[in-house]
């Protein structure tokens, strides 16, 4: 019986150990860059933990710098208009060096990151900007749009600068928007939870917080609001 236990487990470990080669993928700490092909996007999400940059130009371009033997598990596909960025299969990457990936478009209108990833992007122009963040990670942008829609569902960060005619933001959970750097004409601002929003509001600013989250404003707009909880929405003139 104890040789039998013994086997047990020596197999049972064996399949532990295989189950972690099949899906976690230790980097082998020599990175190297790849340059992808590219067509028409001018929207953009990201799933994982990839640093990824975007520049504003006429020639469309990927280019990833990773550990080589990560390389071939970072999926670029297209959807449509949606250029996805996203780990291969169930696969987990154990980098031990940042991933890195630079895109090129002359064109965007919506980010979408998810997971513990940061999404860092020039100066875009669109008439409609999307921004939405599930999950811990960071999206740094700067538009200039007519109309701009900015959601958090977790702890993560959208900090935003330029202008838009209009903005709409909601937050759920704890994540935080920094807006104070975007300026804005009207803007409507929805808290559920403890997070938080600084915004920049010229003409109208709609307040509505559920929980223990605050709104905090500069310029001097025409303010009205609703909170249910200790939230507050607080002038920072």
């Amino acid at each position: 019986m104890k040789i039998k236990l013994g086997m047990f487990f020596a197999v049972l470990l064996v399949g532990l150990v295989a189950c972690d080669d099949d899906f976690g993928i230790v980097g082998n700490g020599r990175p190297e860059t790849e340059t992808r092909s590219a067509r028409y996007f001018n929207e953009l999400s990201s799933s994982g933990s990839f640093n990824v940059y975007v520049s504003q130009g006429e020639e469309r371009s990927i280019e990833i710098t990773a550990e080589s033997n990560l390389l071939p598990y970072i999926e670029t596909d297209f959807d449509g208009d949606r250029l996805r960025i996203r780990t291969l299969g169930m696969h987990t990457l154990h980098e031990t060096y940042p991933i890195n990936i630079y895109l090129v478009t002359p064109d965007l209108e919506e980010l979408v990151l998810s997971g513990s990833g940061r999404i860092e992007t020039e100066s875009f122009a669109a008439d409609q900007f999307s921004v939405v963040v599930s999950g811990s990670g960071e999206i740094v942008t700067s538009v200039n749009a007519d109309e701009l829609d900015a959601v958090i569902s977790g702890s993560g960060k959208i900090f935003l600068e330029g202008a838009c005619g209009e903005a709409e933001m909601g937050i759920s959970g704890s994540g935080i928007i920094d807006a104070y750097d975007l300026a804005a004409g009207d803007c409507k601002v929805v808290v559920s939870g403890s997070g938080s929003a600084w915004v920049n509001v010229e003409d109208n600013l709609d307040v509505r917080i559920s929980g223990s989250g605050n709104v905090h404003y500069i310029n001097f707009p025409y303010v009205t609001s609703s909170t249910s909880g200790s939230g507050q929405v607080i002038n920072e003139n």
